[in-house]
């Protein structure tokens, strides 16, 4: 058995100081989709969820983050969502990735350059990407038992027929 973990990221692409005002202007967004499967889904969470308590009972990690612009509290929304690119500094980011990188992990990402005057819709897209990337690791996989494993979005919900 492997569990895939499948998760998608919209990174925003800006022109550098298109004018004389120094303001950087929007000029698309790369959309990535990716998966990490491994054969020991249960054993790599446990020590995900441990080296999280961890973090969040080092003051340390917690010292010299700077303010959210929100004014929310970020370690008080790694208490509650875990690792998560939005939130993490470099140093829990890599906390994370040393933890991953002690259990077998693949990697399998997909991205594509979207401009906001293509008219593509994110979502469609999105579904679309999200379907090639799982028929893939279905074919890859073939014969295996896969647990997919998608990231808590309650945005994502109405998506899944789709994919």
């Amino acid at each position: 058995m492997f569990t895939v973990y499948l998760d998608e990221s919209l990174t925003k692409r800006w022109q550098p100081s298109p004018d004389a005002t120094g303001e950087p202007k929007q000029i698309g967004a790369r959309l990535l989709v990716g998966a990490v499967v491994t054969p020991a889904g249960s054993e790599l969470e446990a020590a995900l969820d441990a080296a999280g308590a961890s973090l969040l009972a080092d003051p340390l990690a917690w010292e010299s983050r700077p303010d959210r612009p929100d004014g929310k509290d970020r370690r008080e929304l790694f208490a509650k969502e875990g690792f998560h690119f939005t939130h993490d500094s470099l140093s829990i980011r890599d906390s994370a990735l040393r933890t991953m990188l002690e259990h077998p992990v693949r990697a399998h990402v997909f991205y594509s350059h979207m401009q906001w005057a293509s008219g593509l819709d994110q979502s469609d897209l999105q579904c679309a990407m999200y379907f090639t990337l799982v028929r893939t690791l279905l074919q890859r996989y073939a014969g295996s038992h896969l647990e997919l494993v998608f990231e808590n979005s309650s945005l994502m919900d109405s998506l899944y027929g789709k994919i």
